[in-house]
């Protein structure tokens, strides 16, 4: 009688243990987390690269600026009859001011979208780590469990034997 109630006792709690932990993940679902992470990577480096060109262009603006900065004021000190190419220099010089502006707001929005996504990514890691540290107990819980059962399996094979 007693090696039947044992059976019936590991059996049920073997059912039991199987249902209950059912539900529960047993790994963290990784793709989700780095396809995003992925996606933000190759942003971050588009972005990086757009960056890098823009800070170039406005570099180039800059000595662009400065180079016609300094031929107006050659062309003034000239005579009235360079008026007319200073005038175009001013032109020039005020689309090539625009040209810097524009840059620059470029460059500050870029790198804010930057920064954005960089903490998108820490973000993400962060998630992935707190699911890893949520479900390390659960899966020891189960290894547990599992050499328990399978204990207790080789206790009924005994004794049935």
């Amino acid at each position: 009688m007693n090696v039947k109630n044992s059976i019936l006792c590991i059996l049920s709690c073997s059912l039991f243990m199987n249902t209950s932990f059912a539900n529960l993940p047993d790994e963290i679902n990784y793709p989700p987390f780095k396809s995003a992470y992925n996606a933000l990577a190759l942003n971050v480096d588009r972005i990086t690269d757009e960056l890098t060109s823009a800070e170039a262009e406005l570099e180039q603006a800059y000595s662009n600026e400065s180079r016609l900065s300094q031929r107006v004021e050659t062309l003034e000190q000239s005579n009235d009859q360079l008026l007319s190419e200073i005038s175009a220099c001013h032109n020039e010089l005020n689309q090539q001011k625009r040209l810097v502006s524009d840059l620059e707001n470029k460059i500050r929005d870029q790198k804010n979208r930057k920064s954005r996504l960089s903490r998108e990514a820490d973000k993400l890691e962060s998630n992935i780590e707190r699911e890893r540290r949520r479900l390390s107990p659960i899966k020891n819980k189960i290894i547990s469990l599992n050499s328990k059962l399978n204990a207790k399996k080789g206790e009924v094979s005994s004794a049935e034997s």
